[in-house]
């Protein structure tokens, strides 16, 4: 009977996997900011900043290009973000509409003819 466990180990791998920065930060994150609002707080501001940390590696011809100035970029960027907010507010909100409005369409009877057909179940002998 075998007692070792190197038939269990994986070929090619000699260390165990390690932290990357990636993880390690949301670790982080996660233990500094428990309240879930926080984190989702920490988490936009850290991919905003992200975000603006790659748009400042383009040259000042290529955000000309898509409407930003290096000058305003924090701004145009903060702008952007709130306006995807805002639709995604938006949008929320007309989904809830239809959602509340479809069963009370379904059952009237003028709209009988909008409803899925109903199906005969037919018991085999």
């Amino acid at each position: 009977m075998q007692t070792g466990t190197a038939h269990l180990a994986l070929p090619g791998k000699t260390h165990p996997a390690r932290w990357s920065l990636e993880s390690l930060a949301m670790l982080w994150g996660r233990l500094r900011h428990r309240d879930p609002a926080a984190y989702e707080a920490w988490l936009c501001e850290r991919d905003l900043t992200s975000i603006i940390a790659a748009l400042l590696r383009l040259n000042d011809r290529q955000l000309k290009r898509i409407g930003m100035t290096r000058s305003t970029l924090g701004l145009d960027v903060e702008m952007l973000f709130l306006e995807v907010e805002r639709r995604q507010r938006v949008g929320a909100d007309v989904l809830e509409l239809v959602a509340d409005a479809a069963p009370r369409d379904m059952q009237s009877p003028a709209n009988e003819d909008l409803a899925p057909p109903r199906q005969r179940i037919v018991a085999a002998e």
